[in-house]
C-alpha cells in the first residue's frame, strides 16, 4: 500500500498494485503476503538428477509477471523485456529490442524487435504480444503492477469520468509484427531502465483471458503456477509447493543456449536449514545471514570497477573453501518516524546523533552491509558514488562514523528534557534477532540523551498495516529501487497534506523543511526529460531532498545492502551487479559430488 494511499478503502487496499504495494515497505511485502511460499525443510540427502544449478530461496508466490514483485527465483530467466541490465549491471541495454528511436524529446519511443524469437510454446513473438502483456499489467483484476505504468513514469492512456482506466487505451501500438510504438504522458529520464523491469515482460497474446477481448487458453492461476510461458533461456519445469521449483533449458532460445540442463531451487524459509544444505554440498551456490558469516574467513582478492568484490571464504564447517563474490544492490534500510507521533524534532535529531552507521554495518551486521547516510544508495545517487560519500563525510549533520552522545544530550536539554523529564517513544522493529539487538542497543544509548525508548517487534506485514494506520512512533523498514533513479525513494520525502505518508510530514509539522522538500520535488517533476539541463536540475533537486530529510529526520538512513554469494569450485557463475537479477545461461558446472 502506497504511503500516499492511506485514505483508500479496504477494497482499494486489497488491489495490491505494484508501485503501491512496493512503496509501502519495499519488496519484502511481496514475500510477507505471498501465501504460496513457506518452506518445508528438505532432506539434505535429497539429490537433484542432471546437470542442474542448485540454489535455495525462502519463498515463491507467483510466476505471472503481472503479480511478480521481485526476482525471487530467477524469473528473468523465463521472461524477457524490451531492455535489460545485463547480469544486473548498469547501464541498460537492448534485450528483445534490437534498436529504438525517440520523438518529441523522448515522449515517443519506437522499438525495432528481434525477429524469429520463439516463446516456450513454440509460437513466434511479435509486437502484438507486448501490447497484450502490458494491457494485462494495466487491466487484469489480479495485477499488482499497474502502477509501473502510471507513476512518475506514465504511459499515455484514457480514463473515464470515474477516473477508471478505459480498457485498451494504453498508447502502445503494434505498427507491424516487429515494430512497437510507445507514447508516454511526458518524457521520463529512466524509460529504458523502467522497461527492463520484470513487470514489462512479454507473454503470448491471449494466453490468459483476464482482460477485455480475450477468452484465454488458461486461467491466471494456472499460468502463474503451472504453465508460465516466456521467451527466456529457461522454461518452467515443475513446482512442488513449499518444497522446490525447477526450470529446464530452452533449446530453441534466440540467444546463447545454456550449457546446464536447468535450475533447481529448494524452497526453505529457515536460513540455518539452507546453510546446512549448502554445507552438505547439496547446493552449488548459496548465501549467508550476517549471524552466520565470519569476516575472519574472508579473503578479498579483487575489486572491479563496479565495486564488486571477489575472493575466497573458508574453511567452512565441512572443511571446504568456496568462491566469494559480493555486490552492492539498490536496497536501503532506515528508520521511519511518524512525525505526528514523534513530533519532537529534537528527539529525532538526538537519535540520529547517537547512531554510528559505520559501526552498525561493521559490528551488528558483520560487515555484510554498507553504512547508509542517504536514502538513495551510492550507485544511484545523483552525481555518483563519489558525490554520495563526499556529502556524507563533509555534510552529514549528525556525525560521520561516530556516536555523538554528548551532542544528542545537548539537543534534548536545549529542548527542555532532562533525566527527570524524559521523552518517551516506542521503536518497532522486525522480528529478526539482528534488528532486535539493534533496537535494544539504541534504546540503551539514547537513555543518556533523556529519551526513554521502548522496543517492540512485529512481523513485516503488521508493520506495514500499522504504518498505514499511523499507530507507531517509529519503525525499521527497507525498500528496493526498481530502477536506478532517486525519485523512486524520494517520492516519500515530500509533503502531501491530503494523503500523508508513513512519515506524516505535512503542513504544520516541521513545515520549513517539508516545504523545502516539496519545492525540490516539484523541481524534479518539472525536469523529468532527457536533456543535460534537466538532468542538472533534477540532480540538484534530489540533493536538496536528501538535505531536507537530514534536517527533519523523517527517514533516518542506516544501511545499504550488499549481496554476498558463495559458490563451490565446480561452479563458474558471473556475479550480478547492483540491479541484482541475471540470466543463468552462461553458467557452467563441473562434476558435482
Amino acid at each position: 500500500m502506497s504511503q500516499r494511499d492511506m485514505g483508500a478503502s479496504d477494497t482499494e487496499r486489497n488491489s495490491h498494485t505494484r508501485r503501491s504495494f512496493l512503496a509501502a515497505g519495499g519488496v519484502a511485502a511481496a514475500t510477507a503476503l505471498a501465501g504460496c511460499g513457506g518452506g518445508e525443510e528438505i532432506d539434505d540427502e535429497e539429490e537433484v538428477e542432471g546437470d542442474y544449478l542448485r540454489m535455495a530461496v525462502d519463498s515463491v508466490s507467483s510466476l505471472d509477471p503481472v503479480i511478480i514483485q521481485l526476482d525471487s527465483v530467477g524469473e528473468y530467466n523465463v521472461y524477457e523485456r524490451l531492455t535489460e541490465h545485463v547480469n544486473g549491471s548498469l547501464p541498460v541495454e537492448g534485450d528483445l529490442a534490437e534498436d529504438w528511436t525517440t520523438e518529441e524529446d523522448g515522449q515517443i519511443y519506437e522499438f525495432e524487435l528481434k525477429e524469429g524469437v520463439q516463446f516456450h510454446d513454440g509460437s513466434e513473438m511479435t509486437a502484438e504480444d507486448f501490447v497484450y502483456s502490458w494491457r494485462r499489467m494495466a487491466e487484469s483484476p489480479d495485477t499488482r503492477n499497474a502502477d509501473d505504468l502510471f507513476d512518475t513514469f506514465e504511459i499515455a492512456h484514457e480514463r473515464d469520468d470515474d477516473g477508471e482506466l478505459v480498457p485498451d487505451s494504453l498508447a502502445v501500438e503494434a505498427v507491424d509484427d516487429y515494430t512497437l510504438r510507445v507514447e508516454l504522458a511526458r518524457p521520463f529520464y529512466m524509460t529504458l531502465d523502467q522497461l527492463a523491469n520484470i513487470s514489462f515482460a512479454v507473454t503470448p497474446e491471449g494466453v490468459v483471458g483476464d482482460i477485455e477481448g480475450y477468452d484465454g487458453e488458461m486461467d491466471q492461476s494456472e499460468f502463474g503456477t503451472e504453465n508460465p510461458i516466456g521467451t527466456g533461456p529457461f522454461m518452467f519445469e515443475e513446482w512442488e509447493q513449499g518444497s522446490y521449483i525447477s526450470f529446464e533449458r530452452f533449446d530453441d532460445y534466440h540467444g546463447e543456449v545454456a550449457d546446464i540442463e536447468g535450475i533447481h531451487w529448494s524452497i526453505m524459509d529457515d536460513s540455518n536449514a539452507r546453510l546446512n544444505r549448502a554445507l552438505n554440498q547439496n547446493l552449488d551456490v548459496f548465501t549467508m545471514e550476517p549471524a552466520q558469516f565470519d569476516p575472519d574467513l574472508l579473503e578479498i582478492e579483487e575489486t572491479d570497477d563496479q565495486g564488486r568484490e571477489f575472493g575466497t571464504y573458508g574453511p567452512l564447517d565441512n572443511d571446504e573453501t568456496v568462491q566469494y563474490m559480493s555486490s552492492e544492490v539498490l536496497i536501503s534500510h532506515y528508520i521511519v518516524f511518524n512525525t505526528e507521533n514523534t513530533d519532537e524534532l529534537a528527539a529525532r535529531r538526538a537519535i540520529a546523533h547517537v547512531i554510528n552507521q559505520n559501526r552498525l554495518a561493521e559490528n551488528e551486521f558483520n560487515d555484510m552491509y554498507d553504512p547508509g547516510y542517504h536514502i538513495v544508495a551510492p550507485s544511484a545517487f545523483p552525481g555518483g558514488e563519489d558525490n554520495y560519500w563526499e556529502r556524507a563525510e563533509e555534510e552529514y549533520p549528525y556525525g560521520y562514523d561516530e556516536e555523538q552522545i554528548d551532542e544528542a544530550r545537548d539537543v534534548m536539554e536545549e529542548a527542555g528534557y532532562d533525566e527527570d523529564d524524559m521523552y518517551e517513544m516506542t521503536l518497532t522493529v522486525m522480528p529478526e534477532s539482528i534488528w532486535q539487538d539493534f533496537g535494544e542497543l539504541l534504546a540503551s544509548q539514547v537513555q543518556a540523551a533523556h529519551i526513554d525508548m521502548s522496543i517492540e517487534e512485529a512481523p513485516f506485514a503488521t508493520i506495514i498495516n500499522r504504518a498505514i494506520e499511523g499507530t507507531m512512533d517509529a519503525f525499521t523498514l527497507w525498500d528496493r529501487m526498481d530502477y536506478p533513479g532517486p525519485d523512486i525513494f524520494h517520492r516519500f520525502l515530500y509533503p502531501t497534506p491530503d494523503a500523508p505518508q508513513f512519515t506524516r510530514i505535512s503542513g504544520g509539522v516541521d513545515e520549513e523543511y517539508a516545504d523545502a522538500a516539496e519545492a525540490a520535488w516539484e523541481q524534479y517533476l518539472d525536469n523529468r526529460g532527457p536533456t543535460d539541463e534537466e538532468e542538472e536540475a533534477r540532480n540538484e533537486a534530489f540533493e536538496r531532498i536528501e538535505t531536507e530529510n537530514w534536517n527533519m529526520v523523517a527517514q533516518l538512513p542506516l544501511l545499504h545492502e550488499r549481496v554476498h554469494r558463495f559458490a563451490y569450485d565446480w561452479v563458474d557463475m558471473p556475479m550480478h551487479g547492483v540491479m541484482e537479477y541475471q540470466k543463468y545461461n552462461t553458467v557452467s558446472i563441473g562434476d558435482q559430488p
